[in-house]
């Protein structure tokens, strides 16, 4: 009998602790928890120069999973201009190619079980370019073709009046740079009827800025030469791959300056703030 006994007591005790120890697998399944995305803390990035290669580094290296099983990491963004991700797949990806504005990242990490979580971060884009406060003044000579003709796409040929300007210099804080003036004018017509551009920009071709002069040229031409002043509405640059928008409620430059007929030549003062 107690040997009975004995056995019923052994069985009772396999099957509770097989029991229980069937049952914590089971709540170790049920328990599995999902990771914890971590997109890294908000961010502002000032442009200082939209001439060199700007670039942004993400973190989501700091992501974490109580069961140090993350398997996956997935960037997107949800809002924003464009951006290049360089690896939208990589904990750690780095931004390109992209302006002023703010972005909205999203993290998505997925475990082996399935389960996943996101987070998002928020990154700040601003500036506009480098802001240059401009005080040049330019000694140089122009080139006035007086009823141009021009054949190129005739006949019958167009004329017309033009005058150029090209000189390279040396000023703080641009550095080398060449000026550009191109004037055309209707050669039948005296005065101030004309289309003057004027371009700025740097010897290595890689920041610049251009715009319309309310100086006529030829009117001052015209009139033997002497002193003149107006005014140059930056009207594009090298600065709008930092922003759209950033030349448009700048302030026209000031243009002053006096032009000698006889020599040809010309003085030309350009003050203001632009962007490069």
């Amino acid at each position: 009998m107690k040997s009975i006994l004995k056995l019923t007591a052994c069985t009772l005790l396999v099957v509770f602790v097989i029991f229980f120890s069937c049952k914590k697998d089971a709540a170790s399944k049920d328990n599995h928890l999902a990771p914890v995305a971590d997109a890294g803390s908000d961010m502002t990035i000032n442009l200082v120069s939209c001439s060199s290669p700007n670039v942004i580094d993400l973190d989501g290296s700091h992501s974490s999973d109580p069961d140090n099983n993350i398997t996956s990491y997935f960037w997107t963004k949800i809002s924003g201009p464009s951006v290049t991700i360089s690896d939208p797949r990589s904990p750690k990806p780095r931004l390109s190619n992209f302006s002023q504005g703010q972005y909205a990242l999203e993290l998505k990490v997925t475990d082996g079980g399935g389960l996943s979580s996101k987070d998002t971060v928020v990154v700040n884009v601003t500036g506009g370019g480098q802001e240059v406060d401009l005080d040049l003044t330019i000694n140089t000579n122009y080139t006035f073709h007086d009823n141009y003709e021009d054949c190129y796409y005739g006949p019958p040929c167009s004329y017309y009046d033009y005058i150029t300007i090209e000189t390279t210099f040396d000023s703080s804080p641009i550095g080398q740079s060449t000026f550009y003036t191109y004037e055309m004018a209707d050669t039948a017509v005296s005065g101030a009827t004309q289309a003057t551009s004027m371009t700025l920009y740097t010897n290595n071709n890689t920041t610049m800025v251009w715009g319309t002069c309310s100086v006529s040229l030829k009117q001052l031409i015209e009139h033997g030469g002497g002193p003149f002043s107006g005014t140059l509405k930056i009207e594009g640059g090298s600065a709008e791959s930092c922003g759209q928008l950033v030349y448009d409620n700048l302030s026209p430059l000031t243009i002053t300056g006096s032009l000698d007929t006889t020599a040809q030549s010309l003085t030309i003062k350009i003050k203001g703030k632009t962007y490069f």
